[in-house]
């Protein structure tokens, strides 16, 4: 929509504004919005009126992005015993990620060749460490102390094997 408005400008005459009409947008998420305003093409100035008389700033007739609407965890990549995993917020108005979390690893007491259970392998294998042979595996106390006493030892490969019998 145009309108043509004519300004007094000084004692030196008038000057024609061809204003160009901007309709209001709401803000969303994604992008800012804008009040109704009027613009002219010749000085490059903004007005509220129809009439070029109330000049404003670019600034004013912005109005900023409204904040994200969050979602729950969807987790994008599930977690296992061998790698960490990914969860994310989405905002539910435009679909944005707006936040990420690694999901750590899951950790199965007592499964030291992580296969995904408890099972005798798993005491013969704390076995063969406490003993002093070289095994493939990771004995340390966050995967096979059973007792949590801080130490591997003997005691958590006879948990496991009650584990593994039913007997606890």
């Amino acid at each position: 929509e145009r309108h043509i408005a004519t300004l007094a400008i000084g004692e030196t005459g008038s000057h024609e504004h061809p204003l160009n009409y901007v309709y209001a947008t709401a803000a969303t998420c994604s992008e800012e919005g804008n009040v109704e305003y009027y613009y002219c093409v010749a000085c490059n100035k903004y007005y509220t009126d129809s009439l070029g008389k109330n000049e404003i700033s670019l600034s004013a007739t912005k109005i900023e992005k409204l904040p994200h609407t969050l979602g729950e965890w969807e987790i994008v990549t599930p977690a296992t015993t061998t790698a960490t995993g990914k969860q994310v917020k989405k905002c539910t108005v435009c679909n944005a990620v707006v936040e990420e979390e690694t999901i750590p690893i899951i950790i199965i007491l007592g499964d030291i060749n992580k296969d995904d259970s408890v099972t005798a392998v798993d005491a013969r294998i704390i076995l063969q460490t406490v003993a002093g042979l070289k095994t493939n595996y990771d004995v340390s106390t966050q995967f096979a102390d059973m007792n949590k006493d801080g130490y591997v030892t003997a005691v958590d490969a006879r948990i496991i094997l009650q584990i593994v019998a039913g007997l606890k």
